[in-house]
C-alpha cells in the first residue's frame, strides 16, 4: 500500500461531524507506521477511539484486552501475517463475529489465499484507499456494533427484572382457596381476593369458575374432570377479568383432597398473579426477536460491498463452497466471468475518487441488470467484479458479456486517459464443468488469464481460453 497516496486522499476529503454517542474502538493493524497515521487521519474524524497494532502479535494483545467495533488488517506483516492474525483473533470468543477488512496491495495474492477467505474477513480493501469507501464501510459496521449494543443491553434490563420479579413472587403470599365436594368454594384468603377482584363473602357457595368467561369455563372443566379422574395436581395459566381493576394474567394450581372411601370431598389450590412476569417475558421476547433480526442484518451487510450494493468477496467465498457442490455432486454447469473497468486508475486519477465511486455504481447497476435471476454478481476488488452465470452454455455466457460490455461502453461516461473516449469494460471467461476435474479456483485463474489477455488485445473485449467461441470486442459490434 503507498501510504503517501493514502495521506493525499486524506488531504482532498474534508472532516466529518463526529458523532455525539460514546466512542467505540476501531483497530488498525499494520507494520508501516505511515500507513496506520493515514488510516487514522480518515477515520479520527468520525469520532472513533482508534487503537493502533504494529504486529499480528500486538493486534491478538488488544483483542485480548479489550472489543472492537471494526478491524483494519494489513496482509502484508513480517513474522505473522493478515490471515494467520485473523485465524488467531476469531478463535476468541468475544471476537468472532468482529467485522475484519483486510487492507492490501495486491489483489493476486487474495486470489492465491481465496481458501482462506473465509478465516475472518468481511472485505478486501486495496490501495491507494479512498477515504470516502474507508469512511462509509466502516460507519456500517460500527452502526451496527452501536445498534446490537443497545439491543443486548435492553435485553440485559429485561433479563433483570425478570429475574427480580421472579424472585418477588416467590417471597410473596399467594392466593389460597379450598372448595366442597361440589366444587364450591368454601375457603378464601385475602390475597386471593386483592387478585381476583372478589371477596370471600361474593364468592362463598359460588362455583371455583365464576370468575372466568364462557369459553374459558368450558375449557377449564374439561382439565378438570381428567384431573379429577386422575387425581393429579391440576395446573392452568389464563387471564382474569376483575370487576374492579385491570385484566389480570393468573396460574391456577389446585389438588383434590380425597378421604379415601368417599372419592374427592373437595379442591383446595392457590393463585398467583404473574401479570408482570408475563408481560415482561413478552417483552424479553420481542426484544430477543429484534436482537436476532439485527444479528441477521449484520449478517447480511457482512456479505454486501456498502458502495455497489453487490455481494462481496465474502460471500463469493461462501457461495463458492456450496457451488462445487452443486457441480460435482449434482452436475450442474457454471460459466464464471472476470470483469475489470479498463484504464480506471487514470479515470481515478483524472476526474478524482467521488466520480470513481459514481462510475463503480453506474457499472455495477448495468451488470446487475443484465444478467438473469439465477445468476450473481461480485465485486471481486477495486474495479474488478466477478459474474456466476448458473446452467449456461459457453455461447450463451459470451453473447450475455458482449451485452454487458456494449452495456457499458453506451453509458457514455467519458474517460479521456481511454482510447474510446469512455468507460469501458474487458471480461475473461471460462467455464467449470462437471466433466472436468478442474476446482473452481483453477477456473477463476483461467478467468483472470482471459482478461489479461483482453487487456494485452487491446481491452473493450470479452476474452475466453482455448477453443471457444471468438472474442468479442468493437470490431466486432
Amino acid at each position: 500500500m503507498n501510504a503517501r497516496m493514502l495521506l493525499a486522499g486524506l488531504q482532498a476529503s474534508g472532516p466529518l461531524p463526529a458523532r455525539s454517542r460514546s466512542p467505540v474502538a476501531v483497530l488498525v493493524v499494520d507494520d508501516n507506521y505511515a500507513k496506520r497515521l493515514a488510516l487514522r487521519s480518515v477515520l479520527l474524524p468520525l469520532g472513533f477511539a482508534i487503537v493502533e497494532a504494529d504486529s499480528g502479535l500486538a493486534a491478538l494483545r488488544c483483542v485480548m484486552a479489550q472489543n472492537f467495533a471494526v478491524i483494519l488488517l494489513d496482509v502484508r506483516m513480517p513474522i505473522m501475517d493478515g490471515f494467520e492474525t485473523a485465524a488467531l483473533i476469531r478463535r476468541r470468543q468475544q471476537a468472532e463475529m468482529t467485522p475484519i477488512i483486510f487492507v492490501t496491495a495486491n489483489v493476486t495474492d487474495e486470489l492465491e489465499h481465496l481458501d482462506r477467505y473465509a478465516q475472518g474477513a468481511v472485505d478486501f480493501m486495496f490501495a491507494p484507499v479512498s477515504p470516502h469507501e474507508l469512511r462509509a464501510k466502516v460507519s456500517v459496521f460500527v452502526n451496527l456494533f452501536w445498534r446490537a449494543e443497545e439491543l443486548a443491553e435492553r435485553a440485559r434490563e429485561v433479563e433483570a427484572t425478570v429475574a427480580q420479579l421472579r424472585l418477588l413472587t416467590d417471597a410473596a403470599p399467594i392466593g389460597i382457596f379450598q372448595t366442597d365436594a361440589e366444587n364450591r368454594y368454601v375457603y378464601t384468603n385475602p390475597r386471593w381476593s386483592e387478585i381476583t377482584g372478589l371477596s370471600h363473602s361474593e364468592v362463598a357457595g359460588q362455583d371455583w369458575d365464576c370468575m372466568f368467561g364462557e369459553q374459558q369455563r368450558a375449557d377449564l372443566i374439561a382439565e378438570l374432570l381428567d384431573s379429577a379422574a386422575r387425581e393429579t395436581e391440576f395446573f392452568h395459566r389464563l387471564e382474569i377479568r376483575p370487576p374492579r381493576g385491570p385484566v389480570r394474567i393468573v396460574v391456577v394450581t389446585s389438588k383434590p383432597i380425597s378421604d379415601g372411601a368417599d372419592g374427592i370431598t373437595g379442591w383446595v389450590g392457590t393463585l398467583a398473579d404473574v401479570t408482570a412476569e408475563a408481560r415482561a417475558e413478552a417483552a424479553m421476547s420481542h426484544a430477543r426477536t429484534e436482537l436476532e433480526q439485527r444479528n441477521a442484518e449484520l449478517a447480511a451487510t457482512a456479505r454486501r460491498d456498502p458502495l455497489t450494493g453487490l455481494s462481496n468477496r465474502r460471500a463469493l467465498q461462501e457461495d463458492l463452497e456450496r457451488l462445487e457442490l452443486r457441480v460435482f455432486r449434482h452436475g450442474q454447469r457454471y460459466c464464471i466471468a472476470l470483469i475489470d473497468l479498463d484504464h480506471f486508475r487514470s479515470f481515478n486519477d483524472t476526474y478524482g475518487h467521488q466520480a470513481g465511486d459514481d462510475g463503480l455504481r453506474a457499472v455495477a447497476d448495468h451488470l446487475r441488470s443484465s444478467i438473469r435471476s439465477g445468476d450473481v454478481l461480485y465485486r471481486y476488488g477495486g474495479e474488478s467484479f466477478l459474474c456466476l452465470f448458473a446452467d449456461q452454455s459457453r455461447a450463451q455466457a459470451t453473447a450475455t458479456l458482449g451485452r454487458m460490455r456494449t452495456g457499458v461502453a453506451n453509458l457514455a461516461i467519458p474517460h479521456s486517459s481511454n482510447p474510446e473516449g469512455v468507460l469501458t469494460v474487458s471480461a475473461g471467461l471460462a467455464v467449470l464443468d462437471p466433466g472436468h476435474s478442474r476446482s473452481v479456483a483453477r477456473v477463476i485463474k483461467e478467468a483472470d488469464e482471459a482478461l489479461l489477455l483482453a487487456k494485452k488485445l487491446g481491452r473493450d473485449r470479452v476474452e475466453q481460453l482455448g477453443g471457444g467461441a471468438p472474442a468479442l470486442g468493437p470490431e466486432a459490434a
